[in-house]
């Protein structure tokens, strides 16, 4: 999974034009917010603890906007053209001690440039792919 972690973390950048300097900074200057809602985190360092928030930020906010853009799949991307895989994943995300604060997600997804549109919000991709577990259909691939 971490292959995949990082390889959504690429194309989160090069897709949103965001540099991975923006991204850190933005979780650094939240690291004491985002370690209070953990209860372990005194074994990692900080830079340690920033790069586990950013590589698993970037791949639940690259997943969502894979999702809900119904863009081209890669071939090599096993967890869209695998649907028992994409459902898995859901249910893992769905775990208490998988989650990651809301508000971390949101700063790292306004750090865009753009928006294609009105609808779109980081709310309404989350409560389409987590709480409807919507499974990617064949004719989305």
């Amino acid at each position: 999974m971490e292959e995949h972690k990082k390889r959504y973390l690429q194309e989160f950048l090069c897709r949103t034009k965001v540099s991975l300097e923006d991204c850190i900074k933005k979780i650094r200057d939240q690291e004491v917010r985002l370690r209070s809602c953990y209860a372990e985190t005194n074994g990692f360092s900080s830079d340690e603890f920033v790069r586990i928030i950013l590589v698993d930020a970037a791949f639940i906010i690259e997943l969502l906007l894979k999702h809900n853009f119904r863009t081209p799949r890669k071939e090599n991307d096993r967890i869209f053209n695998k649907p028992v895989m994409f459902l898995d994943l859901m249910t893992d995300m769905q775990l208490l001690e998988n989650q990651l604060p809301f508000f971390i997600l949101e700063e790292l997804f306004y750090l865009q440039e753009a928006t294609p549109s009105s609808d779109y919000r980081l709310s309404t991709f989350v409560t389409d792919l987590v709480v409807r577990k919507r499974q990617p259909t064949v004719s989305e691939k």
